[in-house]
């Protein structure tokens, strides 16, 4: 694991910077027109959505889990438009 990762967007020229912002924007259209609320955008882009029944129609989703200091989170990820999409994997009807 490299931590290098976290400080690639400062390093970033303003040109691939607006690159990735447009990437990042055009995924959180799609998923706002798509019913989906957004809850954040992190460098990278990956972008955290509300979970709800609607991630059930997510083609192509993978389940991870991360271990930390609150315990055991599970989550499931898809890739949009170039973006890691999130969403916790709890309360989620089946």
């Amino acid at each position: 694991m490299s931590f290098d990762l976290i400080e690639i967007p400062r390093r970033l020229c303003p040109a691939r910077r607006f690159l990735i912002t447009e990437q990042a924007d055009q995924c959180v259209n799609w998923l706002k027109a798509n019913g989906f609320d957004v809850l954040s955008i992190e460098p990278g882009p990956s972008i955290t959505i509300r979970t709800s029944p609607l991630c059930n129609e997510l083609e192509g989703a993978v389940a991870g889990y991360s271990r930390g200091l609150h315990g055991e989170r599970r989550y499931k990820m898809v890739i949009r438009f170039d973006c890691a999409v999130y969403w916790l994997d709890e309360g989620v009807m089946q």
